[in-house]
Parts: C-alpha cells; structure tokens; sequence
C-alpha cells in the first residue's frame, strides 16, 4: 500500500513538473516572440534563444527536459506531416526533372565534401558519413515555414526549392533507415532490404491514396471533428508502418502528408492540423536551444567553422551554380539557393540515432546542435531580407547566367511600342489583366523570369520578354519611363518599392499599378508614389460586397454572377500560365 502511494505521488509530482514547465516554456516563448515581432525579426531565433536560456547552459529551469525533448520529437512527425501536405506532387511536375536531378547532384556534391574534410580532419569513416549526411541535407520544416510566412511556397524558386528539399528528404529517408539497421560495417544486403521495405511503405501510401482516402475522407468531410480525427489517424497509421518496418515514425508521416495532399479537402485538413504543428514546431526549436551543450566542444571549433563555410557558403553557391545551368535566372537562382543554407530536422534526427546507436559521440552531437542553431538563425534572417540582397549584389550575379545549359527563345514580339502596356510578373493576377487588356485591343509587354512561364506565353502569342523586373538594364532596354501604365504583380515588397522609384525618378507621367500582400505594404507603396496599390484579399472582398449588392436589389442575380465567374474561370484555365 505504501508502494502504491508512492508511486502515485511520482505521477503526480511528473505530471505537475511537465505542466510547469511547458507553461514556462510557452510563456517565455510568447513573450520573446512578442518582443522579436515588435522589432520585425523572426521567431525561429527567438525560440532557440529561449531553449539556451532555460537550458543547462542557462538558468537551467526545466526539471523535465527528456519529456519536452519527446514531445519536440512528436512534434517533428507533425511537422513533416504538414510539409508532406504543403508539397502538392503536380506543381512540382510543372518544374519537371530537372530539379529532382539538380537536388540529387547538390546532395552527392556536399555529402562528398563534408565527408573527405571530415576524414581529413581525423574522424573515423562512421564518423564521417554522419558529418557529411549533416552538411548535404537542408531544412524542410525551416524553410516551408518562412516561405509560408512570406506567402512564396508557390513562387517559382518556392517552388524549386521544394524540388530540391523532395529529393534530399527522400535521400535522408534512406539513409535514416540504412543508418539506424546497420553496424558499422556495411552490409550491402542489409541496404537492398532497406530499399524494398521502403518500396513496400511507398506502395502502401500510393494504394491508400488511390483507394482509401478519397473515399473515407468524403464521408469524414461532412464532420469537422470527424475530419480533424481521419487526418490524425492517417498520420499515427503511417507512422506505425513505418516503425513496423523498421523506419523512423516521421518517414512515416511524410509519406501520409503527401499521400492527404492530393485530396480536395486538404485546405481543410491543414486548417485542423496546423494548430497542432505550431504548438510543437515551438517546442522543437526551444528542445533545440535546450541541447546546446558547451563541454569539451574546445577542440571542435575549427571543424564548427569549416563545416559551417559548408553550409552556408558552399552549398548555397553550388545550388545558386546548378539553377544558374538550367536557364533560369540569376534573381530566381539566388532565391531558391539563399534558403538551403541550414541544418536539416532530418539530419537532427540522425545523429539522435547516431549517438543511441554509439556512433558518434555526444561531442558530435553538440557540434551538430550548434551548427544547427546558428545556420537556422542565419537562414531565418537571410530569407527574410533574400529580395533586398539580391538588389545590392545583383551586379555581381547577372555575368554568372553566361553558364547557363539550356537557352531558349525567351521574348516575342518584345519591339518597342508607342502606348504598350508593360505588366511584370505573369501570376494569377497578371494572367486575368492579360486577358482583359487582350479584350480591349491594348499593347501590351509581359516580363517575366521564369522562361517555363514565357515558352507558353509565346506559345499564346502574347508579346513578352525573359528576365527579372528589378534588373535596372532590363528596364532601361525596354523604355519602361515611357509606358503610359506599368503593373507588378510582383509578391515582394522590396522589389515593387525598387521599380516605383526607378519609374518614379524618371518620369511621374507613367502610372504605376502595384501589388502589396497586407495593407500594411499598401500604405508603403503608396507613400513610395504608387498610383494604385492591388491588395488581393480587399479587393476580392470589394468584389464579393458588389455582388452580394447586386442580388440584393435584384439587378443581377447571384446564379448570373455564379455563371460568368465559371466561365471565366474556365477562360483563364486556357492560358495555362501558371
């Protein structure tokens, strides 16, 4: 009976400790997100920031941090089960394979180099394959999150990172599994077995996805919580196949996020689920924070420094190289190599794996928590300001698309003419302004940078021309001072502030139309001399208030408007443009 009592006050008192001390943690975490947002900085480093403070390098605060650390893993199979959704398979067709091969080449070329400096500095050849597993995977958790924050998951260097990210988190799935099976020595056998377990997994997703979850999913739509707990049951279903299999319960599910993405319910999917992830996404970059441990890490700091010229110097300069070959842009190219430059989760994971299994040391496993810690804070930065970076140094960038492999036809019918309507960037947007400028019989010059975009513009026969909208040459070749009306439908903020005042400087004839994401931005364009500021949200709002007007009073009814808007939609799915 004693024993009982006892036991039962060890629960109590657990419990009331884990309690504490994620209150504490979500608390300090709110405050630090609080004061980083009134100072406009991200909240990744914020989080970090909070783990070393109440970790054993700080005030050592946190009296359980092995269940925060579980729960952090928990939340990393959230995580990644979010990005499986955010990853939509037909989108990245449009990119086609030529990033999946630029992904597999970058992959094999950092491995390789992380891997001969890692034995050249004297670790052993285990040793060695984790370090260069370390420095060749990228962040797919950090990265989605901080496009998502700048609303360019779908950009066209949103969407070839995501490429780049499929590849290298596939390439660590393998090796997680291959890792976590295999002694030191490898067995070649024991890897063939890996790959057609994987195989099976990859079946089972495919399968589920094809025969399963449509239907399930239709019935389970017409409940939200029975939707929000099919959602849940997909991903824990998919861990526990992989766990079974012999793999990490997050390959598990990845593979469900993807396999859920291509259902017409996953917006509503996402909307449930994400609650979850942000919650644990916090508690995975303060446990971050949290591991950071400074003993014996003395004789490990010219290897932290090596490793970290890597990360965030090597490899974003060969991902900038290999998107350069393939003819896109240096401005896109920048872009999409700016993000890569960080420690994976995957890789976080792995030496976890590492150092239970006793293949690394814990020394190892602290020199990758630092590396992570500081190239996730650089990358949070860097991708917050990538657009204003690339306008200081895009003079250095423009000679390097010399290199590039694939060179097409990139302009039609792109001459110089009296009243042409210039419009920058073909999105959404811009693809219904083509239309109705078309209707009208106007002049019109498109610019884009993504020649995918131009070859079926020209296929249209619509007047345009390859290249990047802030490139000052590019501008002065087309005489855009002298264009009665220019559009950007551009998403960032600092590149429309860079073409009104370029216009602005030279002629205050030419009314600019530019496109701001918040009204917020809006105020700021217009006080940089826009002559109207597109914010789509209250624009459609102001279009739906229209409509809703007009079914009101009974001069146009609501089925009307409903059949104009599918034929307009069905209209602009002609172009096929984006």
């Amino acid at each position: 009976m004693k024993e009982k009592m006892v036991f039962e006050q060890v629960i109590t008192a657990t419990s009331e400790n884990l309690v504490m001390d994620i209150g504490l943690l979500i608390i300090g975490a709110t405050i630090l997100a609080l004061i980083s947002r009134f100072f406009k900085q991200p909240l990744i480093p914020a989080y970090i920031i909070l783990g070393v403070l109440v970790g054993p390098v700080g005030l050592n605060l946190i009296k359980d941090p092995e269940i925060i650390k579980s729960l952090s893993e928990i939340g990393i199979a959230f995580l990644l089960f979010v990005v499986g959704l955010e990853i939509d398979i037909q989108k990245l067709k449009k990119i086609g394979a030529t990033f999946l091969i630029t992904g597999l080449i970058q992959t094999i070329l950092i491995f390789s180099v992380g891997y001969a400096i890692a034995v050249s500095i004297g670790f052993t050849s285990l040793v060695a394959i984790y370090i260069g597993l370390v420095t060749a995977f990228s962040s797919t958790m950090v990265v989605i999150k901080l496009l998502a924050d700048e609303d360019e998951v779908n950009t066209v260097h949103g969407r070839i990172i995501l490429s780049i990210l499929l590849v290298e988190d596939f390439i660590a799935m393998i090796a997680l599994a291959a890792l976590s099976t295999i002694n030191p020595t490898i067995d070649f056998t024991i890897i063939g077995g890996i790959l057609f377990k994987g195989f099976l997994i990859i079946l089972l997703g495919l399968i589920v996805t094809r025969f399963i979850s449509p239907r399930l999913f239709q019935f389970a739509a017409k409940s939200n919580e029975l939707l929000f707990l099919c959602s849940v049951t997909m991903c824990f279903f998919f861990a526990a196949m992989a766990r079974l299999l012999g793999f990490s319960i997050v390959i598990g599910t990845f593979i469900a996020g993807i396999g859920l993405a291509t259902l017409r319910f996953t917006t509503d999917i996402k909307s449930r689920v994400v609650p979850i992830k942000d919650f644990f996404a916090t508690l995975f970059f303060v446990s971050l924070g949290m591991q950071l441990i400074f003993t014996g890490l003395d004789k490990l700091i010219q290897p932290t420094v090596i490793f970290l010229a890597i990360l965030m110097l090597l490899k974003p300069i060969t991902a900038f190289i290999l998107t350069i070959m393939t003819g896109y842009g240096n401005k896109v190219a920048f872009l999409s190599a700016n993000s890569l430059g960080q420690v994976s989760e995957f890789s976080l994971i792995l030496v976890t794996s590492g150092l239970a299994l006793g293949h690394i040391s814990q020394k190892i496993f602290s020199l990758t928590i630092i590396l992570a810690i500081i190239t996730m804070m650089f990358t949070s930065y860097s991708m917050k300001h990538n657009h204003a970076i690339h306008n200081k140094i895009s003079w250095f960038l423009k000679p390097w698309e010399r290199i590039a492999l694939r060179h097409h036809r990139l302009e039609y019918d792109a001459t110089k003419k009296k009243k042409q309507i210039i419009l920058i960037g073909c999105s959404r947007i811009g693809t219904i302004m083509i239309d109705k400028l078309k209707k009208m019989n106007k002049d019109i010059l498109v610019i884009e940078n993504n020649p995918d975009i131009i070859l079926k513009l020209i296929k249209n026969k619509i007047p345009c021309k390859y290249g990047d909208g802030t490139s000052r040459e590019l501008l002065k070749s087309i005489n855009i001072e002298q264009a009665p009306i220019v559009i950007s439908t551009l998403p960032s903020c600092e590149d429309n502030e860079f073409i009104l005042n370029y216009i602005k400087n030279k002629s205050q004839k030419t009314k600019v139309i530019v496109l701001a994401k918040h009204v917020s931005q809006s105020f700021r364009m217009y006080d940089c001399g826009a002559d109207y500021v597109i914010v789509p949200h209250v624009l459609s709002g102001e279009r739906v208030a229209e409509i809703l007007e007009s079914e009101l009073k009974k001069s146009k009814s609501l089925h009307h408007a409903r059949k104009e808007h599918i034929n307009h939609l069905e209209h602009l799915e002609s172009f096929d443009l984006n």
